[in-house]
């Protein structure tokens, strides 16, 4: 299954309900898109899709990637580089605390972000999730389901 920007859009929008930190990309005030994007060069197909807003690692969702300032600094991992997304620990109790994930390449690589404690957290996480087992069914042959 390719991901394209209509298949984001629609599992992004399920996911953030009523949040005001995550937004498609569309209802993003155009100030605010350019300093998302500060120093990131989209690739000739890719889209930004959505965006969370959230202090203090702001992030924009791609057709291909995630991108996340942190250090003043654009970051970003392919989607085909994810190979897994957890909680961290921040020594916080109780789910809605969570505010750190860990982003794990193919290589090992480890990345944090930080973001909004609580359900702007749970809505990149689920998101994030759903990449890495959209990848993860295209290429393991025992998995035949076509659900995203």
């Amino acid at each position: 299954m390719k991901i394209t920007s209509k298949w984001i859009q629609v599992k992004f929008e399920r996911l953030r309900g009523d949040n005001p930190f995550c937004r498609i990309w569309e209802e993003i005030p155009d100030d605010l898109r350019g300093s998302l994007l500060a120093g990131v060069v989209l690739g000739d197909s890719e889209i930004a899709v959505c965006s969370v807003t959230a202090p203090p690692n702001p992030i924009v969702i791609t057709t291909n990637r995630i991108i996340w300032r942190a250090d003043f600094s654009a970051h970003h991992i392919r989607f085909t580089e994810l190979a897994s997304v957890t909680a961290a620990d921040s020594g916080q109790t109780g789910k809605l605390n969570l505010s750190q994930l860990e982003l794990t390449t193919n290589s090992g690589e480890k990345h944090l972000i930080v973001t909004a404690p609580g359900k702007t957290l749970f809505v990149l996480w689920n998101l994030l999730l759903k990449f890495t087992r959209t990848r993860t069914r295209e290429n393991d042959p025992q998995i035949t389901s076509n659900k995203p």
